[in-house]
């Protein structure tokens, strides 16, 4: 009787089956959350993917669009050139010619009867005009054309990415942003860099400017390019 007591003590408890069954639906759960932060993960990068495609197409209109305003202000200088202008003196020369020829003194008619037979007295010599040489328009300062990342990367011979640095990684700081650099066209060296549009961090700017400004070109190519850049917790891409 008392080994039968003690070997009924030792037996673990039974696990009661509503446990088993809601450990079983949140296990299920969890796994439905994690399902959901993958797909969302997911999406979001396929944003970010379009995102940065759609500001690259922007960057190639609104490159097409300053090509337009560049000719329109080249057909302007040449209507202009071709266009002389009248000068104020000639207008007042114009302007006095039928004035002296009303001033022109008539014979009488006394004088008219005794001689007939005189030829009529010759009239008095118009004032000689000079030619005025037509005034050249000022020449309007061409604006040099941006071109886009798209069409200059193929003219590109050195192109350092930025560096992801390491006092934002850690934090997950992340951007997307637009760099316009300048280029001198004789040698193909990049002269100078800015944000056209920040990535919303200083640090990611500085560093986009910093790598931008070491690229080159072939010489006689671009005179000035629009570059995105991205920074994501893989690295920077432009």
């Amino acid at each position: 009787m008392c080994c039968a007591k003690i070997w009924r003590m030792r037996l673990p408890p039974a696990m009661p089956l509503n446990f088993e069954t809601e450990l079983k639906t949140r296990e299920t759960a969890v796994a439905g959350a994690e399902a959901k932060i993958a797909e969302a993960e997911n999406k979001a990068t396929k944003a970010q993917t379009e995102l940065l495609k759609l500001q690259s197409e922007k960057a190639d209109l609104e490159s097409k669009l300053d090509a337009s305003r560049n000719e329109i202000a080249s057909l302007q200088k040449r209507i202009g050139e071709g266009r002389p202008a009248v000068s104020p003196s000639q207008n007042s020369e114009t302007a006095s010619k039928p004035e002296q020829q009303r001033t022109t003194p008539r014979p009488s008619a006394q004088i008219a009867q005794e001689s007939v037979e005189e030829a009529t007295p010759p009239p008095p010599p118009q004032p000689k005009r000079r030619k005025i040489a037509p005034s050249k328009t000022p020449e309007v300062a061409s604006t040099p054309q941006i071109t886009s990342y798209s069409s200059a990367k193929a003219l590109a011979t050195f192109t350092p990415l930025p560096k992801y640095p390491s006092r934002v990684r850690s934090p997950g700081v992340t951007g997307i942003g637009v760099c316009i650099v300048s280029v001198d066209p004789a040698s193909g060296n990049v002269t100078g860099a800015s944000m056209e549009r920040s990535t919303g961090d200083s640090t990611l700017d500085k560093s986009a400017v910093n790598a931008f400004r070491k690229w080159r070109f072939r010489p006689g190519t671009v005179s000035k390019v629009r570059i995105p850049v991205e920074f994501t917790m893989t690295g920077a891409s432009p």
